[in-house]
């Protein structure tokens, strides 16, 4: 289960891949998120956002949007 922080680009395409691919996309952290898709500079800004946070938290993998989207899935 995945899902978005901050400003994504093209994640209409992302969410779409991601759900061929039999994975699901929420808009909320929750213990079912496996995976959290942002960006770089979302991930080095001087106040992170509290999603991302509590997902370091919690150990979550943190993906770059490009590799949703390159990757076949």
């Amino acid at each position: 289960m995945f899902t978005f922080v901050g400003s994504i680009p093209d994640k209409d395409d992302l969410i779409d891949k991601i759900e061929k691919a039999g994975g699901s996309v929420v808009t909320t952290l929750s213990k079912k998120v496996t995976h959290v898709i942002t960006t770089y500079e979302d991930v080095t800004k001087a106040k992170l956002p509290q999603k991302l946070t509590n997902a370091m938290k919690q150990k979550l993998p943190i993906l770059d949007p490009h590799f949703i989207g390159t990757y076949s899935l």
